[in-house]
């Protein structure tokens, strides 16, 4: 018909193994190797290769876009258009903290490959070097009934009851009023992320994000500008992340106000919005 197709690529599904061959791939004791062997073999001659092709295509972030093609897909010519927040939803707001304490929060789920395990050895390890200041850590999220269940013996085996509590998960529209109640914010992701929301409405708010730089938050993040950057489940360079933090206020202050000028600038919904009209103006035109 003539009429171009546009596919918006915001995650790595299409290069991502079907279930069946990772469920295979994963197993480990040896008679288990020994059918996943066979498993896998008969997977192989029933697989049909798809070729997956997009002529016109939008990605999230570089990061996505890298992986695709290193995955073979058939994706240039490809164009990035990083995704944005809605900033009037997400605007500086006076604080509603009462406390002498330090108060960390986390947003999203529970899963390992969150890599929340790493902002509690983190606390454990601060708390065991004697760190003087008070510090807290508020999860707000859910995930897998085991998930949790780890993360919960992890603090009680860390003894760290009193500093770290779960609250499940929030509405989308309680998160703003949720985040001024804290110093920082936290994204300890040990996977590729697309391109993260969460820090992004943390950045808005001007309150300073702890992160990894893992897949399309190196877009995001520049260490030591616009946020603190540790290794993905290093919980000693996140230890000494947050200890920087609390004890340098002048360096949470350019670190909150650069995240929020960063998001002006280049994340917004509105310079998002603008991007895909034109792309899309650009494609019906080369018709």
């Amino acid at each position: 018909s003539g009429i171009p197709v546009v596919y918006s690529l915001s995650d790595y599904w299409p290069v991502d193994l079907d279930i069946h061959t990772a469920f295979w791939k994963k197993v480990k004791r040896p008679f288990a190797k020994l059918l996943a062997h066979f498993a896998l073999a008969q997977l192989r001659r029933e697989k049909h290769s798809t070729n997956l092709k997009f002529q016109h295509a939008i990605t999230v972030s570089q990061a996505v876009k890298d992986r695709l093609i290193q995955g073979g897909l058939s994706l240039e010519p490809a164009t990035v258009i990083h995704g944005g927040i809605d900033v009037a939803a997400f605007n500086p707001k006076p604080s509603h903290r009462n406390s002498d304490s330090f108060d960390l929060v986390y947003v999203g789920g529970l899963g390992s490959h969150k890599g929340v395990d790493t902002i509690i050895s983190a606390l454990n390890y601060l708390q065991q070097q004697n760190f003087p200041e008070k510090l807290t850590l508020t999860i707000i999220g859910s995930g897998h009934p085991n998930d949790e269940k780890m993360l919960l013996q992890q603090v009680q085996e860390y003894k760290l009851q009193d500093q770290i509590q779960f609250v499940g998960r929030k509405p989308r529209s309680k998160i703003p009023s949720l985040l001024t109640q804290f110093d920082a914010l936290v994204f300890p992701s040990k996977w590729a992320e697309p391109l993260a929301r969460t820090p992004m409405e943390a950045m808005s708010m001007q309150i300073p994000v702890i992160g990894t730089n893992t897949g399309g938050s190196a877009e995001l993040f520049c260490d030591g500008q616009n946020a603190l950057i540790f290794s993905a489940g290093n919980a000693l360079e996140l230890a000494d992340c947050i200890r920087r933090l609390v004890q340098q206020p002048e360096l949470a202050q350019k670190l909150a106000h650069s995240g929020r000028q960063t998001i002006l600038a280049h994340f917004t919904l509105e310079r998002m919005v603008t991007d895909l009209e034109t792309y899309l103006y650009r494609t019906i035109e080369a018709i």
